[in-house]
């Protein structure tokens, strides 16, 4: 009779189980239907949609009885959504999910499945998983459906700014971007173990059945950036979770719900929800930040150019100068200004054969350029546009030398996916446009010069 009873009872909960996890896929299957549909327009972050997606966030929240609030930033032109479970002991988790997306791409609306419907609708399922438990959950949680994401960690970066003002004390902060894809990737990628001490056994002690997660220490899978950024910098232990880039259209036109592993994602709900059940008694930061701040970084450029200077010495005739391919490298020094742009100040130097009036000679030539840079990743491609000054000293073999002023425009392209040594190779163009004074000679005044180069940059 026991064993009828105990054989009844497995199967009762087996039921019970699968009834559960159907009930968390038809939930997801209505969030991600509603967040991507077309009248969304992409939810562009402080557009009118964008608010429509922050009220379906709000509404279900409050349903819960999360109690939450909207947390308004950028003049009001957007807002992070917070729900919360009261902590009872002071203390937080933090488990957030950025909901905005590109809007349209050429013309074409981005609906956004992928990035990051999928973890938005995570969250909310791993909200009312833990809501209904919460009288066992050691901590407090924070769920937030952060704004701005896709134009620089904007919310964020003002929700972790005002943690301490608000009188959080977070201990951990879970994240999740792009998780749609677990059964095409094989694997939920973990970024950020090495923050926490004990990271690594954490996840390895609470990994549920039917996913396996490959863990990294920092965020060096693919070196991207994500909402868990300001957390880390304000010393917290940060675990971001996503399924790759391999197989997602991530910013395309084409990352639409069709494309999504929805019953991937409820398994990768009932993952989150057991780590924050689970979460240590104390937690510990180890120092180690997640992401590398790479305020100085060495590049190397192979650069094939063309170079003309043309100088006006009495108003009619002019020297063409044109070179053929040389040496390039370059020396960068990139600091981040805040969200997508940064400041590159570098140090270039050149060697090329000169060909003037028909004479070949060696030439060295050594430039300072000062460019802001504004960096977008768009269809699985990071794409950089420089501007700036630069300021150029040129020497021959016959020891005369020249200098340039002027301005330095760049482009490049490099590839953003899961192949490490991918991500460090780029191609593009620079264009270099000055006054020059290329002679010492009295009846030269002040020349118009351009440099015109296809390079390919490698970057560590």
């Amino acid at each position: 009779m026991k064993r009828v009873t105990l054989v009844l009872f497995i199967l009762l909960v087996s039921v019970g189980f699968l009834f559960a996890q159907e009930n968390v896929v038809e939930n997801l299957t209505a969030h991600m239907n509603f967040l991507c549909s077309d009248e969304m327009n992409g939810r562009k972050a402080g557009s009118a949609e964008g608010l429509v997606a922050a009220q379906y966030i709000f509404d279900q929240f409050e349903a819960m009885g999360l109690n939450p609030q909207m947390e308004e930033f950028s003049k009001g032109k957007m807002r992070n959504v917070v729900g919360e479970i009261p902590s009872k002991n002071g203390k937080y988790v933090i488990i957030g999910a950025h909901y905005d997306h590109i809007g349209k791409s050429w013309g074409k609306v981005c609906n956004g499945a992928d990035d990051n419907a999928s973890g938005t609708s995570a969250l909310i399922e791993v909200a009312r998983m833990l809501s209904a438990d919460r009288g066992n959950l050691k901590y407090g949680v924070l769920f937030i459906g952060f704004d701005g994401e896709e134009q620089g960690l904007l919310g964020s970066k003002y929700n972790a700014g005002q943690l301490d003002k608000s009188g959080y004390d977070a201990v951990l902060m879970i994240n999740m971007d792009m998780v749609g894809h677990l059964k095409d990737e094989g694997r939920l990628i973990c970024e950020g173990a090495g923050t926490m001490a004990g990271g690594e056994a954490f996840l390895r002690d609470n990994q549920i059945d039917g996913i396996g997660i490959r863990s990294y220490p920092q965020a060096n899978s693919n070196g991207v950036m994500t909402d868990t950024y300001y957390y880390d910098k304000a010393g917290i232990p940060v675990l971001n979770f996503f399924t790759g880039l391999e197989t997602s259209e991530y910013h395309r036109p084409t990352d639409d719900v069709e494309t999504i592993d929805i019953p991937g994602m409820a398994l990768v709900v009932k993952q989150i929800a057991a780590l924050a059940e689970n979460v240590p008694d104390t937690v510990e930061p180890t120092g180690v930040s997640s992401y590398e701040d790479k305020t100085v970084s060495f590049g190397v450029t192979f650069e094939v150019f063309a170079r003309s200077v043309i100088s006006f010495t009495d108003g009619t005739s002019f020297a063409s100068d044109t070179q053929s391919a040389g040496l390039f490298a370059s020396f960068p020094l990139t600091q981040m200004i805040g969200g997508n742009l940064f400041l590159v100040p570098e140090l270039n130097f050149r060697y090329y054969e000169a060909t003037m009036d028909k004479e070949k000679g060696k030439t060295y030539q050594f430039t300072l350029p000062v460019s802001l840079a504004y960096t977008q990743k768009i269809l699985g491609i990071e794409q950089s546009i420089q501007l700036g000054p630069y300021y150029s000293v040129v020497f021959d073999d016959n020891s005369n030398m020249h200098q340039e002023a002027g301005l330095k425009f760049g482009l490049t392209f490099k590839p953003y996916n899961n192949i490490d040594i991918m991500n460090h190779l780029g191609i593009g163009m620079y264009a270099y446009y000055g006054l020059a004074n290329i002679s010492n000679s009295e009846s030269c005044t002040v020349d118009t010069t351009s440099n015109m180069s296809f390079v390919i940059t490698y970057s560590f």
